[in-house]
């Protein structure tokens, strides 16, 4: 909050999404580099640039960091940040409550690509499900199923690289089983989408 969050946005409901997210390494403690990579533009060339800047000597107060123009940006991120993690588990919640919905089964719906042929991985034994498809979601993947449902038009290369990063947690470019059913199955004990009907 000393940076600028008003205390509503940053409830402890909110920052445990926000940190479940970015805990890459699983050891319950968001790391300089979570943080990082979880503010850091995922444009290749832009990341490069802000990874390259020499870090501060000492401990720097707020002032010596950011100029008022450049705390605003930064708030205005961070702030977006949560709200991406609120938004993405209204979504996660909408989904478990409907009865219909199969991760799995949604999980080789994303594998277009290798279903059709059109991309053929030469993965090692044991990175293949029962079916002959490969354990993992590629960019190819998202490319054929995007051109499958017609959105594709609206997308660029550095869309797909950022759908691709909303799941990639180990940064191989590619979403795992494992990864997907992460980010698809509910994060929260909290409710946050409630189905039509409930009162609240």
């Amino acid at each position: 909050m000393k940076c600028g969050l008003r205390a509503d946005r940053v409830s402890m409901d909110r920052l445990y999404l926000f940190f479940k997210r970015w805990n890459l390494s699983g050891n319950d403690r968001l790391s300089f580099s979570d943080f990082a990579q979880a503010i850091a533009p995922v444009n290749p060339r832009l990341g490069y640039i802000l990874k390259e800047r020499r870090a501060h000597r000492g401990v720097p107060t707020l002032d010596e960091i950011f100029t008022p123009a450049v705390r605003s940006c930064f708030v205005a991120v961070l702030d977006l940040a949560i709200d991406t993690e609120v938004s993405m588990e209204v979504i996660r919640q909408k989904l478990a409550a409907r009865k219909e919905f199969d991760i799995g089964k949604a999980f080789l719906t994303m594998l277009a690509a290798q279903r059709d042929g059109s991309d053929r991985d030469a993965s090692p034994a044991g990175a293949y499900l029962p079916s002959g498809l490969a354990k993992f979601i590629t960019f190819r993947d998202l490319e054929v199923l995007m051109k499958k449902h017609n959105h594709f038009d609206s997308l660029d290369h550095d869309d797909l690289e950022l759908l691709i990063s909303r799941f990639d947690k180990d940064g191989d470019g590619r979403i795992s089983v494992n990864e997907f059913f992460e980010q698809v199955e509910p994060h929260s004990h909290r409710q946050y989408y409630k189905p039509e009907g409930e009162g609240g």
